[in-house]
């Protein structure tokens, strides 16, 4: 289930090279995102806002001081998400994502852990890795206060795949910041 998840995200957000990020549903999303752009996409796509549901994550990860990240938990999150949101549409999803992200329980294995996942583990198994990344790059932002990311082109996130592949065994949040833009 796990590898089919991630598997998915891998063709929908990071087909590097083939401009998979620069359509306008995988764009990188503010923390302000509001639940009608969440229900508009979640309309149109059939595995949903999956991309933004990663970030948002991410962010609202940060926020809470959660470190963890889980494909299997993430399907539910944003089911719960879209029942809250058809309620508000007009508020930002955080709000509902972070009160739906409180009654998870932290996993037994932390697969994907912002403080102790490294580049190794993207490294030996890309397509797990791939919306980690894109979780990362939410949490990193939230958690670093910036807007830099490296889901700004397939380029960014090629430099951050390349930079991991050469430093095996930093943590995967060190090589991101490094390989942020200027």
């Amino acid at each position: 289930m796990k590898k089919q998840l991630v598997g998915a995200l891998l063709g929908l957000a990071l087909l590097v090279g083939q401009n998979a990020l620069a359509a306008d549903d995988n764009e990188r999303i503010n923390p302000d995102y509001i639940c009608a752009q969440y229900l508009a996409l979640a309309s149109t796509s059939p595995s949903g806002p999956l991309f933004q549901a990663l970030q948002i994550d991410g962010f609202v990860s940060a926020e809470l001081g959660m470190t963890w990240a889980d494909p299997d938990t993430i399907k539910g999150l944003m089911q719960a998400v879209y029942g809250m949101c058809e309620a508000h549409p007009t508020e930002p999803v955080a709000v509902h994502w972070e009160q739906a992200r409180r009654m998870i329980e932290d996993p037994v294995e932390k697969n994907w852990d912002a403080d102790t996942t490294r580049c190794r583990q993207l490294n030996e198994n890309p397509d797990d890795g791939s919306g980690f990344i894109v979780w990362l790059d939410g949490y990193n932002r939230q958690y670093s206060v910036t807007k830099k990311s490296i889901l700004g082109s397939d380029k960014d996130i090629q430099n951050f795949i390349d930079a991991c592949k050469q430093r095996p065994d930093d943590r995967m949040i060190d090589v991101l910041r490094d390989s942020l833009p200027r």
